[in-house]
């Protein structure tokens, strides 16, 4: 994995909080825009991939993921 390099990839990790996010499903109070531009992410092929990681999910674009 290469940090700052997201390019096609559906999922973007938060390489400084661990937190995924679902890049076709960005809400506004995820701020994984500003994560991109300053290079602290990691791209994912799958969430399986970012669990296997260390990776939480983010409760907001990934809110139908977290088991409560």
């Amino acid at each position: 994995m290469q940090k700052g390099h997201t390019r096609t990839e559906r999922y973007c990790g938060n390489y400084l909080t661990k937190r995924v996010h679902d890049l076709l499903n960005i809400q506004r109070d995820c701020y994984i825009k500003d994560v991109i531009d300053s290079g602290d992410d990691i791209p994912f092929e799958n969430l399986d991939i970012a669990n296997i990681a260390g990776y939480s999910y983010c409760e907001y674009c990934l809110s139908n993921k977290i088991v409560k």
